[in-house]
């Protein structure tokens, strides 16, 4: 019997990855309890469980990768690490994948100076704040006073053919989806198979970030993509079939594999 115990950043709504990966755990015979009003409490109540957490704030991951768990998806050190953009980008350079050139700055004026030499996207260098959050494109110079609060990363604004391909990864299986870019929510979403460099690379971001279940932003064209950003565990929005390769995944991990 698989004994689970789910942390949430807030109370999973029907039809959302973590709702329909529980659902399909329970109808396959796990034992499962879901948390999200005090995880940190759930996880000293239940310490035996094997851990599954997604959404939660740097202010519940400090405390639960003090705790170290050993049977957890996603490591929650790693997703700290993650959700700084600077130490990302800095892990996967370091690694050999191909990523766009970026600093981090606090002086805003420095920002502005940058701004003013080439197009450039500013970024929260926190990337938990949510999906699309702290993120704004700088193509004519920086204005006046910063629009969110620093530490600013700034990258450099990559050559496109006006698609993002997100990769979503769950466990060893990668998914595709194309989508405009620059971001149009009004567009349509497309599901596409990523060729074999792409799943290579998307398992590669993993293995250097020390994830298991993320998604995977490219951007690029022809045949020449790089990595600009990176999410542990996302919603898999419109992604066929990926609510159940995340149960599988983790059904795996829970019984030891």
């Amino acid at each position: 019997m698989i004994d689970i115990l789910i942390l949430a950043g807030k109370r999973p709504r029907p039809g959302t990855i973590l709702e329909t990966v529980a659902r399909i755990l329970v109808e396959d015979g796990a034992t499962l309890h879901t948390e999200w009003r005090d995880p940190l409490g759930a996880v000293a109540s239940w310490p035996s469980r094997f851990l599954v957490h997604r959404g939660l704030g740097a202010d519940v991951l400090q405390p639960l990768a003090a705790l170290a768990p050993a049977r957890v998806v996603n490591d929650p050190g790693a997703c700290l690490r993650v959700g700084d953009r600077g130490l990302t980008m800095a892990a996967l350079r370091r690694s050999g994948l191909p990523v766009p050139s970026a600093e981090t700055f606090t002086d805003w004026y420095q920002v502005c100076q940058r701004a003013a030499a080439g197009s450039v996207f500013l970024k929260a260098r926190s990337g938990l704040q949510g999906r699309g959050a702290g993120v704004l494109a700088l193509e004519t110079g920086a204005p006046e006073k910063p629009p969110f609060p620093g530490p600013w990363h700034v990258e450099e604004m990559l050559p496109g053919d006006g698609t993002d391909r997100k990769l979503y990864v769950a466990g060893p299986r990668v998914f595709g989806l194309l989508k405009a870019w620059p971001r149009d929510d009004t567009a349509p979403s497309l599901p596409f198979a990523p060729p074999s460099e792409m799943v290579d690379l998307a398992l590669s971001v993993g293995s250097a970030l020390g994830l298991e279940i993320y998604g995977v932003d490219l951007i690029g064209q022809d045949s020449a993509f790089r990595v600009v950003d990176v999410n542990p565990f996302p919603g898999f929005r419109g992604v066929d079939g990926a609510a159940q390769a995340v149960a599988d995944h983790i059904a795996a991990r829970a019984d030891g594999g």
